[in-house]
């Protein structure tokens, strides 16, 4: 589980990007975080899935990599 602690630094990308089959048709898409994605999500993956919009009003959740510029350590 991703804590709050960590995200504080994190900067979101410009554009929706996955390297995983599904929605990869919305690659290259600005969106907004509509929320974190808590309903039916299991308790270690809390903080790592996100509700978004994306800039056409496709509503999809989406994983931390996905939207956000992770800093390597």
């Amino acid at each position: 589980m991703i804590t709050l602690e960590q995200q504080k630094d994190w900067k979101l990308k410009e554009v929706f990007w996955t390297p995983y089959e599904q929605h990869k048709e919305h690659n290259g898409k600005r969106f907004e975080i509509i929320g974190e994605a808590t309903e039916g999500i299991d308790e270690e993956i809390k903080g790592e899935l996100f509700n978004i919009r994306l800039e056409d009003g496709t509503e999809i959740q989406a994983w931390f990599e996905e939207i956000y510029i992770v800093p390597i350590e």
